[in-house]
Order: structure tokens, then sequence, then C-alpha cells
């Protein structure tokens, strides 16, 4: 219904000094993994984690086209 999503990844320790955080916001869609365009992105997932290289994903995966970024570092 609202493709417009923001995915955020932080860090967060007992040392402020070592705190960040990014946030990308952009548009979602959803396809099929078994769609040409996704084997790259696929073999990099399972190229980084084990457990994926015998068990690829067979399900829909999620797209997401950034259109802005954001971020911020205690340094």
């Amino acid at each position: 219904e609202n493709p417009r999503v923001a995915v955020l990844a932080d860090h967060y320790a007992p040392d402020w000094e070592t705190l960040w955080w990014v946030r990308a916001d952009g548009r979602a869609s959803v396809t099929s993994a078994a769609d040409k365009t996704m084997r790259h992105p696929l073999d990099l997932l399972a190229a980084r984690y084990e457990q994926y290289r015998d068990n690829r994903p067979a399900g829909p995966v999620i797209v997401i086209q950034v259109q802005r970024w954001t971020g911020w570092s205690f340094s």
C-alpha cells in the first residue's frame, strides 16, 4: 500500500565516542528470489554468510531504491 520505507542501522557502546547511526530512506518493491537481477545480490549474501551457501533464500526479496542517506557519529 505504501512503498516508502526507512532502514536504520546503529552501533551502541558504553563508550559514547564510538556511537553512530545511518538511515536509508527510499521506495521498496518486492520481487522473486528467482528474478535474474537478484542472482548477484544473493551471491554476495551467500559469500558473506555460510548458512546461505547451500541453502539460498527462496522467498521474495525486498528491493529498496535508496533516495536519501542520513547519518551521525559522535566523532
